[in-house]
């Protein structure tokens, strides 16, 4: 339990991407930047299928973050900012939320692509269609800051981050 925690935390601490969803939900972690300030331990039955589930949350002067996690036979990332996925985290990865049309995921494999960064694994969630949606990938060589600003730069692209969890 202790590694999940700890690796949802370093995951949604990071994630300057999620810290634009303005909340003002029981604060589970908050803070500013990677600093720790409060912990709130808390249970309920909703549990969405899962015998465990961990939430952490993140709340910083841009906003909420959150991360939810279980351990089935290895930590799996279940939702982030209420998005449904299923991603194992580790090594290097990257977070993008975009517009849900038609070319957005493309348009951003592409640039990997080009920059000659293999994708291990991609999940996408999204809340309905045509709206708002969030990419999670495995990258089999970490995204440099100059791949995640020519991702920044397309149209649909809302914001995007790297992480290295090696």
């Amino acid at each position: 339990i202790i590694i999940v925690i700890c690796t949802l935390c370093v995951i949604v601490v990071t994630m300057g991407i999620l810290f634009k969803k303005k909340k003002n939900n029981d604060k589970c972690i908050s803070g500013s930047k990677s600093t720790v300030s409060a912990i709130k331990e808390s249970e309920s039955e909703e549990t969405d299928g899962y015998e465990t589930l961990i939430e952490v949350k993140a709340i910083t002067e841009k906003g909420v973050s959150s991360v939810e996690g279980t351990f089935l036979h290895e930590v799996t990332i279940t939702k982030i900012n209420g998005y449904k996925v299923d991603v194992k985290p580790e090594g290097y990865m990257f977070i993008a939320k975009y517009k849900d049309i038609p070319g957005s995921i493309g348009a951003i494999g592409t640039i990997f692509g080009q920059e000659k960064i293999n994708i291990g694994i991609m999940q996408v969630g999204r809340d309905i269609t045509g709206g708002e949606a969030i990419m999670v990938l495995t990258l089999d060589t970490e995204a440099t800051p100059d791949v995640t600003n020519k991702v920044k730069e397309l149209d649909q692209v809302k914001d995007a981050t790297g992480i290295n969890l090696l």
